[in-house]
């Protein structure tokens, strides 16, 4: 009796944290939420109107002023660079992974040595690139901008995944007719399809 009071007890004080831990962590985003759909003077109202007539003019406003452009342009921009980075990176990480000369390794501590080094070391030399062939101020660029960054980790994880996949897989497969591009798509790929996910 006494051991079933102090469980029920020990249930009741876990259930007391993890809703006062609810309550700490749902309450800023609740707030959040429900002053997206006041005007702006009943946002800023101290004390705060607990009862009001809910209003759109906040959403009108970020969608009038540009908002739904900028939005735009980021998920072309993240979706064109992802799109890209798994693409070139697949392939450069199966290249150097099968290289098995001292130049894979040089080529790619290079490509590493790209994303180690500082951001201002590499803005100038791109941003007179891009202004060359008059880029400047375009999606293009900034997808440049950010391949710039992502691709050599891309590749240097690939490249490091692939070398881990048994050579027997592969082999398998040209013994069984598959070209290399096949290999690569078909058998590697779905593989390596764990740092696939995480590379993206």
């Amino acid at each position: 009796m006494y051991v079933e009071k102090f469980s029920n007890l020990k249930k009741l004080i876990l259930y007391a944290i993890v809703l006062t831990y609810l309550v700490f962590v749902l309450f800023p985003l609740v707030w959040l939420v429900q002053s997206s759909f006041k005007s702006m003077y009943q946002a800023l109202k101290i004390p705060p109107d607990l009862i009001w007539i809910p209003t759109f003019e906040a959403y009108h406003k970020a969608l009038g002023g540009g908002m739904l452009k900028a939005f735009m342009n980021s998920a072309i921009v993240s979706l064109s660079n992802v799109l890209l980075v798994l693409v070139l990176g697949i392939s450069a990480g199966y290249a150097l992974a099968n290289l098995k000369t001292k130049a894979s390794q040089n080529i790619g501590f290079w490509i590493l040595s790209i994303r180690m080094a500082p951001a201002f070391g590499i803005i100038v030399p791109l941003y007179i690139i891009l202004r060359t062939f008059r880029l400047v101020d375009t999606i293009f660029a900034v997808t440049v901008a950010h391949l710039t960054i992502n691709l050599p980790l891309a590749i240097w994880l690939l490249k490091g995944y692939f070398e881990e996949i048994p050579p027997e897989l592969a082999e398998a497969a040209i013994v069984d007719g598959a070209t290399r591009t096949h290999v690569l798509l078909y058998v590697l790929v779905p593989v390596a399809a764990p740092m696939v996910v995480a590379v993206s």
